[in-house]
Formats: structure tokens, sequence, C-alpha cells
């Protein structure tokens, strides 16, 4: 059996497993990433990864997927919204220099929809779009089984495609990305909007996963807040699906867990929307890995 360790670096917790060939996670660490200080967080890595690998010979690489703008011919992060002070970080050297084996590294949304095109809901699909919904909204094309990767592998910013000119303000910058709307802190702006405007109050923050609970609850303004959810996300999938003519969309990231409180408006409106004969073989899907679908598409590099 072949083995390859898979990382997840977000801009909250880091996840390392150790993988095998048939997508199977061995055993798995979580920690906080340092987001201040990213040696910290790469030798915490090698440390945890040095100490499990004298167990296991066939040892091909190590995967690692990281939010944000990557370099995938030397593994640099140069830029990335969750992790403002990783500018032009050399992951693929740290790591290599610290572990001793080959390392890769690509964009955490491309390396969610790899996993899922190889071993989730997409797993025998031509062409599989991967949608990563969490703070912001990322995306991965998968084309044959490989990853698009543009002219230097920022390819798939697909949350940052304007849905509403002049719209609220990005974290990228922009105005009106569909990340605005539908990424947690577009869907937090919005609740608030909506709860205020019909006079309730709360104390928590209207997080998604708020929202979700107070849905299944059967609460108005909590399903309010998630068919106009639908309706914002439905706007960014009919271009995704007339730009990309994909088997299928695969999302992941928290607002997944709304179910079919979000799938089956925003199915209906895509379905609705998009010309028909684009989605006459189309599906809209809830990611089948769950949290571990970029660790694991990380690792798969190495099994291709």
């Amino acid at each position: 059996m072949k083995y390859a360790f898979g990382i997840d670096i977000g801009g909250t917790n880091t996840r390392v497993g150790l993988v095998d060939e048939t997508g199977n996670i061995i055993t798995l660490e979580r920690f906080p990433t340092e987001i201040e200080n990213p040696s910290e967080t790469f030798l915490r890595l090698s440390n945890w990864i040095n100490n499990i690998r004298v167990n296991y010979k066939e040892i091909e690489g190590i995967g690692v997927g990281c939010a944000g703008v990557v370099r995938v011919s030397d593994g640099v992060l140069l830029f990335s919204p969750n992790l403002p002070l990783w500018r032009n970080i050399q992951i693929k050297l740290s790591l290599e220099s610290l572990t001793g084996i080959p390392v890769v590294v690509d964009n955490d949304a491309n390396l969610f929809a790899l996993g899922e095109s190889i071993y989730g809901a997409g797993k025998g699909k031509s062409v599989v779009i991967g949608i990563t919904i969490g703070t912001g909204i990322g995306g991965g094309i998968i084309h044959n089984g490989r990853v698009f990767h543009g002219t230097f592998g920022g390819a798939g910013e697909l949350g940052h495609v304007t849905i509403v000119p002049y719209g609220p303000r990005c974290n990228c910058g922009n105005f009106g990305c569909a990340e605005a709307f539908a990424g947690s802190y577009g869907i937090e702006r919005r609740a608030n909007e909506i709860f205020l405007r019909y006079g309730r109050k709360f104390n928590d923050r209207l997080t998604p996963e708020l929202i979700g609970k107070l849905a299944k609850e059967n609460d108005e303004l909590a399903t309010m807040v998630i068919n106009e959810t639908a309706y914002y996300l439905g706007i960014f999938l009919v271009s995704i699906v007339h730009i990309f003519n994909p088997d299928v969309i695969v999302i992941g990231g928290g607002i997944s867990n709304w179910d079919d409180y979000l799938f089956v408006p925003l199915r209906k409106f895509v379905f609705d929307k998009a010309m028909k004969h684009l989605t006459q073989s189309l599906s809209i899907e809830k990611g089948a890995l769950g949290d571990y679908a970029t660790l694991i598409g990380a690792s798969s590099i190495f099994f291709q």
C-alpha cells in the first residue's frame, strides 16, 4: 500500500493526515494555524509528519492545500485573504527542507475539487466544478481528473465573479463578488439586515450555523436568509454552468450543511435560468468527503 500526507492550511486551523491510495485517512491531527508566524506552522507540521513516517515505508509525498493564490510551479503562496500576513511564503521549500519528502502545493479549493472528483460526489465525471463556501468562496476546476490551473495557478477564483456591480465590498477589495453575498460574512450581513427589518434581535451572532439551526426549527426569517442565499448563489452558478458546461457542481463548506433548505431552491433557480441543453446532464451535489476533502485531494496528487 502506498501512502501520502495531506495538509489543509486554513485561516483558523490546520489539518494534516496520512492517507492511503484508496483515499482512507489512516491518522489525523489538527491544530491552530499560526497566522502571524508561518514558520511555526511548518515546524509543527514537520514534527508530526516525521514522527508518523517512521512506521510507514512507502511515503510518496506531501500534498498541501492553502487558501489563496498559489504559484504551483514552486509551491509559493503569493497571497491569501484569510492569512493576510502570509505573502510570498515558500511552503514547498520550507516543508521539503524539514522533512526530506517531496512536496506539492496548490489552492485548497482546487484540492477540494480534486478529492471529490476522485473519491467523492464527482467520482467518474469528466468536468467537475468544486465550490467551497466558508468565510469566503473558493473554486476548483477539474477536467478529466486534472486541475486546471491557468497561467501560473490562479485559475478557479470563482468566488470573485461579480454578480451585483457596485454591490458590497468583498475581502478581495472588489465590490459585488459572489463571496460578498454568499460567503459567511456576507450571509451574516444580510441576516442582520433581514432580522433588523422585521424587528428581531439576537444576542448571538447570526452565523450560518445558527441560521441553519433556526431554519430547521421552521423559523421564517432564517428560511428567508437561506432562500436569498440560494438566489445569489444561483446567479453565480448559472454563469459557471454557461462557462464550463460541467457534469457536476460539488458544494462543500459550512453552508452545505443547510442540506435541502439550500439545495432545493438553489437547484430550482439554476435549472430554471441556465440554458436547457447545458443542464440536461448537470447535477448539483453536496460534497461527500466532508471537512477532509481538501486533505484527501492533496494526498491524491501522488497517486494519479
